[in-house]
């Protein structure tokens, strides 16, 4: 597939197409959610630029993290070779950054006295200096930002993958004001928003700053944000074959918007209660049979036909196989949390409002077509493997208990011998969705 050429739509307003990608992610995030994520590889990916003049990028636009990770002209590890680097002594724009708590002030380039970040991800690592540049998702939708400029990245699972980086869209979940994508590229816009468009065929796009009004049906539905950082918001429960579920229980669940997620994901026990209620068998033979799942909020239902939970796919000896898209994930830390991942967001435009009240508007998605999308920015697509989905939802329930357990025992362990440094554990590995960030002062943790 041919990369395409972004066009403006207006100065304020800019639509990102986004490209398919056939190569497995594993994005940054919590050590639980790493051990369900690096299972499935379905990603979207578009081309942002850095610097002036412009150095493009491939990017992966994940809204569950918080920075823009690009590699580094000083990375020489093979996981950089492949990938455009930024360069920054060829921007008349860039200056390097020592520390995030000051973020606009520059340091000489050949500096020592600096933070490291080190960025953890599902299988693997990175590591990187701060970076202040001028950053464009369109020719016309630019802003002046920082981010983190990798200069050590572990081959998985960046060596084989057509992305460079990821640009991370999280609410407030960056070291600074001055790292926020949103805030900066569309905080001080009349619309201050995200419009989010995924689909199966070759239309995906992202809108900066607009809001494509004929790519849903009926009213945006909002919900007000439930965690301040995380585009989280309350769901009242799910239905199937129309009808609730009691699963979320009378208080309902916890949900948040995932860009990077290729599946949907939830709790073990609604995972297995899900999974009852849904009977999905791994040859298809009750395919025709399968109920709706619908996600409810504030008595509002957006429902998936089978087709669109399911990944069905040939099996290696050429028979049919189905595997429910939805995989278990452990106790984050915040309570039961439902992830939308893309099952949801290629049937529901979701708008992400970074405004003065953060909030998520869902609508029941209307199908464009690349035609109808003028100006877009179009997302390359990851496609999973069989091998990746024949592991099926029981194992991976096992595996995901195992460890959980593991880790919880252990957590328990160091409560016991050394309640300080169990608090600061808990703190980092209990945040969901978020990147796992260890700085280290003047030198960066080897991979």
């Amino acid at each position: 597939m041919n990369m395409q050429i972004a066009l403006v739509i207006t100065a304020a307003a800019v639509r990102v197409p986004l490209y398919e990608s056939h190569h497995t992610v594993l994005l940054q995030e919590s050590r639980s959610l790493a051990r369900a994520r690096m299972l499935h590889a379905t990603q979207y990916y578009g081309e942002v630029t850095v610097g002036s003049p412009p150095q493009k990028f491939k990017v992966i636009f994940d809204s569950g993290s918080g920075h823009l990770l690009i590699p580094s002209r000083k990375c020489e590890d093979p996981a950089c070779e492949g990938h455009s680097r930024y360069n920054a002594t060829n921007s008349s724009t860039g200056m390097q950054i020592g520390w995030s708590d000051e973020p606009t002030k520059a340091i000489e380039p050949d500096s020592d006295d600096r933070d490291v970040s080190t960025i953890f991800f599902a299988s693997g690592s990175a590591a990187g200096e701060f970076a202040r540049d001028r950053i464009c998702v369109s020719e016309e939708r630019c802003a002046v930002m920082d981010f983190v400029q990798l200069t050590e990245e572990s081959d998985d699972p960046f060596k084989d993958a057509e992305w460079d980086g990821v640009m991370g869209l999280g609410l407030k979940i960056s070291d600074a004001n001055e790292f926020n994508v949103l805030h900066n590229l569309v905080g001080n816009l009349s619309e201050p928003v995200l419009g989010i468009y995924l689909s199966n065929a070759d239309d995906s796009a992202l809108s900066f700053g607009h809001i494509d009004h004929d790519l849903y049906e009926g009213e945006l539905k909002y919900q007000d944000i439930s965690d301040e950082g995380y585009w989280q918001v309350k769901m009242d429960d799910f239905a199937i074959g129309g009808k609730a579920s009691g699963i979320c229980g009378k208080e309902g669940c916890q949900a948040v918007v995932d860009t990077g997620s290729s599946m949907l994901m939830a709790p073990p026990p609604m995972v297995s209660a899900l999974e009852k209620a849904l009977d999905v068998k791994e040859d298809c033979s009750n395919f025709d049979k399968l109920p709706t799942l619908g996600f409810t909020f504030q008595n509002e239902t957006f429902t998936l036909r089978p087709e669109d939970y399911i990944d069905s796919q040939k099996t290696k000896d050429g028979k049919d196989g189905c595997w429910l898209g939805l995989l278990p994930v452990p106790d984050t830390g915040k309570g039961p949390l439902v992830v939308l991942g893309y099952p949801f967001l290629r049937q529901v435009y979701t708008v992400l409002d970074a405004g003065s009240a953060p909030r998520v508007g869902f609508a029941s998605q209307k199908k464009a077509g690349k035609n109808d999308l003028k100006g877009a920015l179009h997302l390359r697509k990851v496609l999973p493997t069989v091998d990746a989905l024949v592991g099926s939802s029981e194992n991976l329930r096992e595996n995901v208990m195992k460890q959980d357990k593991a880790q919880k025992e252990v957590r328990a362990s160091n409560s016991s011998t050394d309640a300080p440094n169990a608090t600061s554990a808990s703190s980092t590995n209990t945040t969901h969705l978020r990147a796992s960030v260890q700085k280290g002062k003047q030198a960066a943790q080897k991979l």
